[in-house]
Parts: C-alpha cells; structure tokens; sequence
C-alpha cells in the first residue's frame, strides 16, 4: 500500500512538471522535460498528463495516426481519454502539416472523447471541427497541432472542444 500511495504521488507530482506550460498566450510553448496534449472539453480544462501518438504509415493503401492524451485520477477512480485518429489513403501522401476536417464526407479524423468513473464513463462523439498539424518532423519523430470539434455526448447534449493544443514526441 506504501508503495501504490508513493506511485500515485510521484505520478501527479511528475504531471506538474512535465507537459505544456499553460502560458496565456495563443499556443502554450513546450515545456523541453515533457510532452502535452491540453484542451477545454465542455468548459473544462483538459490536460492528458499521459500522452501518445501510434503512427503507422505502412499498411498497405491507408497511412493511419492515433494521438491520445489521457488523465486518470486514481483516488476517484475517474478517467478522461481524448482520441484523435487520422487515416489517409496512399493516394493522399503521408500524414504531413495541414489541416484535416471532421465536415468532409468522408472524413480524413475521427475524434472520441470519454470521461467519468471507469466502469461507466461518458462517451462523446464529434461531428464537425478540424485538426491543424502544424509540425511533423519524422526525423526527430515530434509532431505539433491544434483541434477543436463540435459533437455531443451519449445523452445527445452538446460538447466542444476548444484550445486544442499538443506537442509531442513519438
């Protein structure tokens, strides 16, 4: 049990100091330590203190991307998880800088975001929005953007994404 409280303290005191400084500017600067993915999903501030992107640019006909930021509080047993996922056809070229938008027919994103207690979380789903990756440097496997999308939660009640932001190593 000693050792579960110590992790548990070593984790939140790391998710202080690691990941995005949350400046006041428009786009939080990097902190050179971590890497970030910071949001507000429905007025509330969103930081993944776990973050990861899953790149797969050989399978085939489609190159696929997955960035997800992930914050879970062990005390409550509550989990908030944002996924953003990227496919695009061979055709189309490799994931490079640009944007990609979620109002297209077919689109090249789709974004899923579920938070609450682990055994019942809430999923949310989003219909429109974009994804702007703004670096994407796959010597040094860094990658940088912004989001923000519209959709709505399992009850059919809006949900937003705004000051979509992550910067991060893969």
């Amino acid at each position: 049990m000693k050792f579960f409280n110590l992790l548990t303290l070593v984790l939140f005191a790391s998710s202080l100091f690691l990941g995005c400084n949350n400046d006041e500017e428009d786009i939080p600067k990097l902190d050179p330590e971590g890497d970030c993915m910071i949001a507000t999903i429905d007025g509330d501030f969103f930081n993944g203190s776990d973050v990861k992107v899953v790149l797969s640019e050989d399978l085939g006909f489609v190159s696929s991307m997955n960035i997800t930021g992930m914050h879970a509080n062990v005390s409550t047993l509550e989990t908030d998880i944002l996924v953003i996922s990227i496919t695009r056809y061979q055709s189309e070229g490799l994931i490079t800088p640009g944007t990609y938008s979620l109002d297209d027919y077919f689109p090249d994103i789709a974004v899923q975001y579920v938070s609450g207690p682990i055994l019942s979380p809430e999923n949310h789903g989003y219909s429109q929005g974009t994804l702007t990756i703004m670096t994407h440097d796959t010597i040094t496997k860094r990658i940088e953007g912004k989001f923000e999308f519209e959709g709505e939660n399992s009850q059919g009640t809006p949900s937003s994404i705004i000051d979509g932001y992550f910067d991060i190593k893969y």
